[in-house]
């Protein structure tokens, strides 16, 4: 309390009493008692001294000493002295333990409670168990005050249960501290805590959540967002001018966590986010050209995730004449890039290649789908989504890009989209032993896209019905154009399903891509995440999955 309170920094013992009762830290009855015990022990510290005639504090046990100081402190006889000095011990000791909870048998009964829980590492469980409590390790000197101490005394009971009924425990602590050392609201957190609920929910995000654990640790301002509870914001998008990329990832992760939102709202609210600093940076510009800057891939279709690229094209009007243009829009991809510095923002998909201009006018777009552009191209154009720019000539490219999917026949159309699935698939086999791709192995998300593209890219009504539109919403339009193939109502469940698995994977390990470990504890989290009830139970949900996506693959295009 000294840092609050000037006048209680003194280095007299009795002043100090004083000065605490003053400010209410301390009460008047734990202020005389303090008192009148500290007066007591000066006085056989004294006469000890005196006696002695050294630097001694160790009172006889028995003796004439033991009399005699009796006798100068004006009791009858030893006996009635070592009944008043228990008395001072017991009671110093009572307000001592309220204050420090520094006894014994109290640290003893935190670890013999400890014992009992699961943890891998019961060593690095006990030394971050005794940080938390205390401030330091095993064998270090507390730093840790009294109120913070106290604090978490009051909380301490509700996280041994906590990790008592976790699968992770060692987890669970492990962040806990480090998002504890991080900071310097020690007192802050541990007083937040005493609401069960928030506390709950805090343990649950260093369950099920090393991505909020992490991005808290490296932008510690997200703290504020946890602390003030905005971080529980329904309406995300409200706080979209005042936030950047890390804190937006921050919410979404510590939302998704708690089941808050679910994959679909994630990935809207995330690619919503990019497509509105995209326009921002625009806007500050001030680019006067007739453009416009559309979506791509994931970002283009709202379905994010935490590793997703931002795939970008951006179509002018007209560029003869605009000699800055290219430099202009280059200085759009660098400002793009520093907003979104932990993911990837390009503008990939360009005629003649990466080593082309960035920006082409839309009769040389024309021109190249007519003549040059291949399938997988028509492809990456059903995913085409307006971010920013003149709407008009947004609304006019798609128009061409759909005039000349018209031209296009069924038999090249799956033919190149077979060679291009197998292609895909032989660069990406490798040894699957210990990891499934969500999104590349066979069975994954890569069935379902190569299904949709051959469905659509045959029939140019349906595919101009779902360009932009997300994955479930072009299954949904397919199956109301009475096209039929046996499970392929399925398969917007399998999507919902794999996106979950590749979503909560990454949130759970912040882990990059779609690697799904194989490994027990990690499908042990994962089901229980899922709020599936065994391990047995999710096996077979994504075993199914994974077949019925292969099934229909088959039917449709390989076959």
């Amino acid at each position: 309390n000294g840092g609050k309170f000037k006048e209680i920094r003194t280095g007299t013992t009795l002043k100090a009493l004083i000065e605490l009762q003053n400010k209410n830290i301390i009460k008047k009855t734990e202020a005389d008692l303090y008192k009148s015990a500290y007066i007591f022990y000066r006085k056989i510290e004294h006469f000890l001294q005196l006696m002695n005639d050294t630097q001694t504090h160790e009172i006889p046990l028995e003796g004439e000493l033991l009399e005699r100081l009796s006798g100068s402190l004006k009791f009858k006889n030893s006996k009635e002295f070592k009944h008043q000095l228990d008395i001072y011990r017991i009671k110093i000791r009572d307000i001592y333990n309220s204050i420090i909870d520094n006894d014994n048998s109290n640290i003893e009964k935190s670890l013999n409670l400890l014992d009992k829980i699961n943890f891998t590492n019961k060593v690095s469980a006990e030394k971050n168990f005794n940080y938390l409590k205390t401030g330091t390790g095993l064998l270090e000197q507390k730093i840790f005050d009294a109120r913070i101490i106290y604090l978490f005394v009051k909380i301490e009971p509700f996280l041994i249960e906590y990790l008592a009924n976790s699968s992770a425990p060692d987890k669970i602590l492990d962040n806990f501290v480090k998002i504890v050392k991080s900071t310097s609201y020690h007192s802050i957190w541990y007083s937040e805590f005493a609401n069960q609920k928030f506390f709950a929910m805090f343990l649950q995000i260093c369950q099920f959540s090393q991505k909020a654990v992490d991005i808290l640790l490296i932008d510690k301002s997200c703290a504020e967002l946890l602390i003030s509870r905005k971080v529980f914001t329904r309406k995300i998008s409200e706080l979209f001018n005042t936030i950047n990329f890390n804190k937006l990832q921050f919410i979404l992760s510590f939302q998704f966590a708690l089941d808050l939102i679910n994959e679909d709202k994630f990935s809207k609210t995330l690619s919503d986010y990019v497509s509105y600093k995209l326009d921002s940076i625009c806007t500050e510009l001030k680019l006067e050209y007739n453009f416009f800057i559309a979506g791509l891939g994931s970002f283009g279709t709202r379905e994010m995730n935490f590793s997703s690229d931002v795939d970008l094209i951006v179509v002018a009007e007209n560029i003869e004449g605009n000699t800055n243009i290219q430099n202009d829009f280059q200085k759009l991809l660098i400002s793009a890039k520093k907003e979104f510095n932990i993911i990837d923002v390009d503008f990939r998909l360009r005629p003649e290649g990466k080593n082309s201009p960035l920006v082409w006018d839309i009769i040389a777009y024309k021109h190249y789908l007519k003549h040059r552009a291949r399938i997988w191209e028509f492809q990456a154009f059903n995913k085409l989504r307006f971010v920013s720019g003149n709407k008009a000539l947004f609304s006019n490219f798609k128009k061409i890009v759909c005039s000349q999917v018209k031209s296009l026949k069924e038999i090249t159309v799956k033919r190149e989209l077979k060679e291009m699935f197998e292609k895909m698939r032989s660069k990406n086999s490798g040894s699957f032993e210990t990891y499934f791709n969500i999104k590349k192995s066979k069975g994954g998300i890569i069935n379902i896209e190569f299904i949709l593209q051959k469905i659509l890219l045959s029939d140019p009504k349906l595919y101009s019905k779902t360009i932009g539109k997300t994955t479930k919403s072009k299954i949904k339009i397919i199956l109301g154009s009475g096209y039929y193939f046996e499970d392929l109502n399925k398969l917007a469940s399998n999507y919902k399903l794999l996106k979950t698995i590749e979503l909560t994977n990454q949130n759970i390990f912040n882990v990059k891509g779609s690697l799904i470990k194989e490994d027990e504890f990690s499908k042990l989290l994962l089901s229980q995440r899922m709020k599936y009830k065994s391990i047995k139970i999710y096996n077979y949900d994504f075993d199914n999955c994974v077949k019925i996506n292969n099934t229909i693959l088959q039917n449709v295009l390989l076959s």
